[in-house]
């Protein structure tokens, strides 16, 4: 079709176009795509739409039916909405097997504080368990804060190696 000049046609209805597709798809820029897509459409058909009496209307047309297709592939595909019910539908209960894991780590935890030189163990106990911070700690214990931090870095120390070895013992 020589007569069908896209440049024109985009200024003379892109604004009325863009509020037509406003009406009919849920955001602004779902309908900017869907306007750049029908204009795409209509370039790509220029060629062989000699026979078109009306490039306003089928420009509109296309619109109208990318618009339609718009709508029923978000009914088929919402992904927003199925998120939100698959979010209401897990149980936030932990498995069985969870639970013993987890509590399996913490026994390990556990026996690796234990382990610990009684001092570095109050000390960390003390920054972790309590809160203090190491000047505080520092002045309870009757030590320096260097040696504190030095405490507290070697209990961080077991514990990473203590919980990073398989549960079994073995290397």
């Amino acid at each position: 079709m020589a007569s069908l000049d896209v440049n024109s046609l985009f200024r003379r209805y892109r604004d009325e176009l863009m509020r037509f597709l406003c009406r009919r798809v849920p955001s602004r820029e779902d309908a900017a795509d869907l306007m750049q897509e029908s204009f795409l459409r209509v370039m790509r058909a220029a060629p062989a739409a000699g026979e078109v009496q009306d490039a306003g209307a089928y420009l509109f047309a296309t619109a109208a039916r990318l618009a339609l297709d718009h709508h029923r592939h978000r009914r088929v595909a919402r992904p927003e909405e199925d998120d939100a019910v698959l979010g209401s539908l897990a149980d936030p209960t932990p498995t069985p097997e969870v639970v013993a894991a987890d509590r399996q780590e913490l026994a390990r935890a556990a026996a690796a504080i234990a382990k610990l030189p009684e001092r570095t163990r109050i000390a960390f106990e003390m920054h972790r368990l309590g809160g203090r911070t190491q000047t505080e700690i520092a002045r309870e214990l009757g030590v320096s804060v260097t040696v504190v931090w030095r405490m507290i870095h070697e209990a961080y120390a077991a514990l990473r190696t203590a919980l990073n070895e398989p549960p079994d013992g073995r290397p």
